[in-house]
């Protein structure tokens, strides 16, 4: 029973690359649900097999949870000094810690043998079977993105429809994330070949399409990753002739990813009959928000922005310039750190886990821990330009895996504790999803709906006042902000919500909200600075909508908007 709930969790996590659907105001919701099924699938297993096979029923909690443990503390007193505007933030924040933490303390229970670390023949079933699973995934999320760029089957449910078919993103409908999964896959492959279930022959077919699929997202972060797994792959500990040919392959794998890499905007350029495709050498707005995110830093040195606080971070300063970008996060994961909790705290928890993980990549010297590491490192990688870290489905594998080098048996727990107090902590985490899962669902509902009467489109929505919302309830505030339309007077708790809202979502809606409100309520100046932000964000083609709409409110209900100053 325990196997089949283990394989149960492994295909979810699988699964959750190819989940079709997006929707506000959680685009990945329905990914991240399968994505937390399956971590919850196997750390109950991982439990049961722990529990089992501990003489003194205890589970061993690894060092490698303290730092999301601190970030759990500092979370919490964030919330409780105002930092971090939302319960619901602190609480999502903590569904996302207990991805980690479940999957760093329970994964080794499910993937390795309950008798021991030792590499014995067949005892490997379920990490063979998982490096399967994500090998087979990669490979359909490949051929979905395969389908997209080629515009197959272009009226499917199964397979999202890009607005843009150059850079395909398969279901997940981002081709940096793509990419990340891809590599993951061709890690998998390389495992299994080394535990000789894949022929050399049929390695080279399987990462060479996989690397295919990396070169048509045009994704940076992707090539990277996937050079640096072909490194890591040939540093293996092997018989000099063994190694001696596991280089040439890889290097014939880099060579042929490289022109594939290269090549592929020219063979889209003859396939669209265009010659507008190029390889993308520029750095988007990255470079651009970096340096005004810097200049957030600076105002907030020592304590940061709180978690999750880089869009109003951003929000202060966006407005002494022309150019920016709506950022929730900073696409970096040092900088985000800096801004969520300050310098001291960012360094104190960054520099000892540097060093921790150093010193675990030096070890990596057999083929389990080899193969966490490779999942684990494409994470880190793309952690330095995105956020990947925010995504279930692409924390959750790495988390799993990396628990076999969490529980290397040169490293002392950090403590061990009863497996009830486990079961505990892990019955929490299962309500706490349960109750997202039910109230998601309600404020998914009412959010659309709200959507709809602004579009004038069927009847006004219930209010999140008819059920309690007590886990998302930063998604409940955004639901109640959509809802809100122009009107004298503004309350304090009106301005305050639409204060909130809009700097945790920089949409250019909740923006807007926040602006009127302010102007309306005699502030001004702020509301000036507001609309500059907007400007700077959106650009502006967009704002020259923004401020068509401000007028006709001028002329139609509140002639006192006329005075505003608008930016150009």
């Amino acid at each position: 029973m325990t196997n089949a709930l283990s394989l149960l969790g492994m295909l979810s996590l699988g699964l959750a690359w190819l989940v079709p659907t997006h929707f506000l105001p959680w685009m990945s919701w329905h990914s991240e649900v399968l994505a937390f099924f399956g971590v919850f699938t196997l750390a109950w297993c991982g439990w049961q097999k722990s529990r089992a096979g501990s003489s003194a029923g205890g589970i061993a909690l690894p060092q490698a949870v303290i730092p999301f443990l601190l970030i759990a503390i500092i979370a919490f007193v964030q919330r409780l000094s105002g930092q971090i505007p939302f319960w619901g933030n602190v609480w999502t924040i903590w569904l996302y810690l207990g991805i980690c933490i479940a999957g760093v303390t329970f994964g080794a229970a499910v993937l390795v043998p309950r008798h021991g670390h030792r590499e014995v023949d067949g005892n490997l079933e379920p990490l063979t079977s998982f490096a399967l699973i994500l090998a087979i995934f990669g490979m359909i999320a490949t051929a979905m993105s395969l389908a997209q760029v080629f515009s197959l089957w272009e009226h499917t449910g199964f397979i999202v429809q890009m607005a843009d078919v150059r850079r395909p993103g398969g279901n997940t409908a981002q081709p940096n994330h793509l990419a990340t999964i891809q590599v993951m896959a061709a890690a998998s492959a390389l495992y299994l070949s080394r535990k000789q279930k894949l022929t050399t022959f049929s390695l080279c077919i399987l990462v060479g399409y996989l690397a295919a699929g990396i070169a048509i997202t045009e994704s940076r972060t992707g090539a990277l990753s996937f050079i640096a797994l072909l490194l890591w792959w040939s540093r293996l500990h092997l018989t000099s002739q063994d190694k001696a040919k596991r280089i040439q392959v890889a290097a014939a794998l880099a060579a042929l990813f490289v022109f594939m890499f290269v090549a592929w905007p020219h063979f889209l350029n003859i396939f669209l009959l265009t010659d507008e495709a190029t390889i993308n050498l520029t750095s988007s707005s990255r470079l651009i928000v970096w340096q005004q995110l810097l200049a957030a830093l600076a105002l907030h040195p020592w304590i940061g922005w709180g978690i999750g606080g880089v869009s109003k971070a951003h929000n202060a300063v966006a407005s002494a310039y022309g150019v920016s970008s709506p950022f929730t996060y900073s696409h970096n994961l040092f900088l985000d750190l800096f801004l969520w909790v300050g310098i001291p705290a960012s360094l104190a928890l960054a520099i000892p886990c540097v060093v921790w993980l150093s010193r675990r990549l030096a070890e990596a010297r057999k083929p389990r821990q080899w193969y966490a590491v490779a999942v684990f490192v494409p994470l880190v990688i793309h952690s330095m330009f995105e956020y990947p870290f925010a995504y279930g489905y692409l924390l959750a594998p790495a988390m799993v895996l990396f628990s076999l080098v969490a529980h290397e048996s040169k490293i002392k727990p950090l403590v061990i504790v009863s497996s009830n107090v486990a079961a505990c902590f892990l019955l929490a985490w299962s309500a706490l999803m349960a109750i997202s899962i039910k109230e998601y669902l309600e404020i998914g509902e009412e959010f659309t709906r709200a959507r709809f009467q602004i579009a004038r489109i069927g009847l006004s929505p219930p209010t999140t006042d008819d059920y309690p919302v007590v886990v998302l309830t930063q998604l409940a505030a955004l639901a109640h902000a959509a809802r809100w339309t122009p009107a004298r007077p503004v309350t304090a708790d009106q301005l305050g919500l639409l204060r909130s809202v809009a700097l945790q979502y920089p949409w250019i809606a909740t923006q807007y909200r926040y602006a009127i409100a302010l102007a309306l309520n005699g502030q001004n100046a702020e509301a000036e600075r507001q609309f500059k932000v907007i400007r700077a964000h959106f650009g502006p083609v967009k704002f020259s909508a923004v401020r068509v709409a401000v007028r006709e409110l001028a002329d139609s209900q509140f002639p006192e908007l006329a005075k505003l100053q608008l930016p150009d």
